[in-house]
């Protein structure tokens, strides 16, 4: 099957090469028609030839709105180079590094036993909300709905509010959740201001470099853990050990008791 891949940048070029990278090594269940969709240019964040031979296409928008504004029209301008014979998309931000598509073949099958339109994380527990860091759905409602982002604050709301309010179904990327930690666990653990930036069983890593000792090769090294291979030769090595380190966290995640459980969802607005 051939499926589309948004991929959405503005400064983090270190990041989406290697994203590239993982995508075009490692995704091998299908077809992959990607797209580049950024908008940093003018603020001298140049997409360089390198990158540029990894996609399909690479579009670029002149002015950068701000963060939520701008990271809408991405979106958006993205979904306008969605090929006619791509069933479904793939949206990632450019940080997000993920090996392997058994979860896009995993969760492209879910959606049509469901005849569901979008796949994605639960973002925030205690709202009706979906992650757009990653994200899978149908092609044909994304073009015929692009106001589904229109959004100026809390984007993962909105998303899921569109979807709600057209009566659209939506299935849940489990894999990918809890995204936020229990706010008592983050007296144990809280490295990423609250948030999980690792999946094991993805595998994916979504850290910010800027917020790692060593930056890029930081985040290699937890990748190989993650991804419980040595995909980045010269970092830190993949050891059963860095891997149980991590899959332990994510479970304490999942198992620590949170509001949630005792609070009905709300529709944030």
């Amino acid at each position: 099957m051939k499926i589309a891949v948004i991929v959405r940048v503005y400064n983090r070029l270190a990041d989406l090469e290697i994203c590239l990278d993982l995508i075009r090594k490692t995704w091998n269940r299908h077809l992959y028609y990607v797209i580049i969709t950024a908008n940093g240019s003018s603020d001298g964040y140049k997409i360089s030839p390198s990158i540029r031979q990894q996609a399909d296409v690479c579009t670029e928008i002149i002015d950068n709105s701000g963060h939520l504004s701008g990271n809408a029209e991405l979106i958006k301008h993205g979904i306008k180079s969605i090929p006619s014979d791509c069933k479904y998309t793939v949206l990632l931000e450019a940080d997000t590094w993920i090996y392997s598509d058994a979860i896009v073949d995993k969760y492209i099958n879910s959606l049509s036993e469901a005849e569901a339109v979008w796949c994605s994380s639960e973002w925030i527990e205690k709202y009706y909300s979906l992650g757009l860091d990653f994200a899978i759905a149908e092609s044909d409602y994304l073009v015929r709905n692009l106001p589904m982002f229109d959004f100026h604050s809390h984007a993962e709301s909105f998303v899921c509010n569109y979807l709600l309010t057209n009566k659209q179904k939506f299935i849940l990327l489990k894999e990918a959740m809890p995204v936020h930690i229990p706010k008592i666990m983050r007296y144990l653990y809280n490295p990423s201001g609250g948030r999980l930036r690792f999946f094991t069983r993805i595998p994916m890593v979504t850290h910010h470099i800027e917020n790692l000792a060593e930056g890029i090769e930081t985040k290699k090294g937890i990748a190989n853990a993650v991804f419980q291979k040595n995909f980045f030769k010269d970092s830190e090595k993949y050891t059963f050990f860095s891997y149980c380190k991590f899959l332990i966290i994510e479970v304490l995640a999942k198992t620590f008791p949170r509001s949630a459980w005792f609070k009905k969802k709300k529709v944030r607005k």
